[in-house]
C-alpha cells in the first residue's frame, strides 16, 4: 500500500510540471560546436602551460649546466709595470689602470703602451704609511685609506675623458671625498 501512494504522488506532482519542448536541433548544434571549441581551447591552453613549464625547465638546467663543470682560467691580456718601490696596495683596471702603494703614491697606466701618464699622491704626513686600502663601490672608483698614525683618507679616481682634434685623450684626476 505504501508503494501505491507514492506512485500516486508522483503521478500527480508530474501533471503539475509544465509541458517540456523539445529543445530545437538547430540551437542543439550551436550548443555542441561550441562546446566542442571550448574544450578545444582549453586543451590547447593546457598543453601550452605544460610546454611553457618544460621550456622553462631546460632553459633553467641549460643555464645552470657549466655550473657542474671544471671551472678553467684564460689570459685575456696582460700587461708589465715598473718593479714597485714599496709594496702595492690596491689596483684598478680599465682602458686604463692605476696602482696605490703604501707610501701614497698612485700611479696612472696606458695599458696600450705600457707607460706610466700620470703620477699622484695622498697627502701623507712625513713617515707616514698606509696599512689597509679598500675600494668602496664597483660602479665608482671610490676608496679609502687607512694610516699607520690612525687617519682615514676617502677619494674618488676619475678617467674624464678630453678630445684634442679627433684625438681622445684620457686625463685622469684624483679628488679626495
Amino acid at each position: 500500500m505504501p508503494d501505491k501512494k507514492k506512485s500516486e504522488i508522483l503521478q500527480e506532482e508530474s501533471k503539475h510540471l509544465p509541458d517540456q519542448t523539445p529543445i530545437d536541433s538547430h540551437f542543439q548544434k550551436k550548443v555542441d560546436r561550441a562546446n566542442r571549441r571550448a574544450r578545444y581551447i582549453i586543451t590547447f591552453g593546457g598543453y601550452g602551460i605544460v610546454i611553457s613549464i618544460l621550456g622553462i625547465l631546460l632553459f633553467l638546467l641549460y643555464q645552470s649546466l657549466p655550473l657542474s663543470f671544471k671551472a678553467s682560467l684564460k689570459r685575456t691580456f696582460s700587461f708589465e709595470i715598473p718593479a714597485p718601490q714599496s709594496r702595492i696596495l690596491l689596483t684598478g683596471v680599465d682602458q686604463y689602470s692605476y696602482s696605490l702603494n703604501d707610501r701614497g703614491m698612485i700611479d696612472f697606466y696606458d695599458l696600450k703602451s705600457n707607460s706610466i701618464i700620470q703620477k699622484d699622491s695622498l697627502p701623507l704626513k712625513p713617515q707616514e704609511r698606509i696599512l689597509s686600502a679598500s675600494k668602496g663601490s664597483l660602479s665608482k672608483e671610490l676608496l679609502a685609506v687607512g694610516t699607520d698614525q690612525g687617519r682615514i683618507l676617502s677619494a674618488e679616481i676619475k678617467m674624464q675623458p678630453q678630445y684634442q682634434g679627433n684625438t681622445r685623450i684620457i686625463q685622469p684626476s684624483f679628488a679626495f671625498t
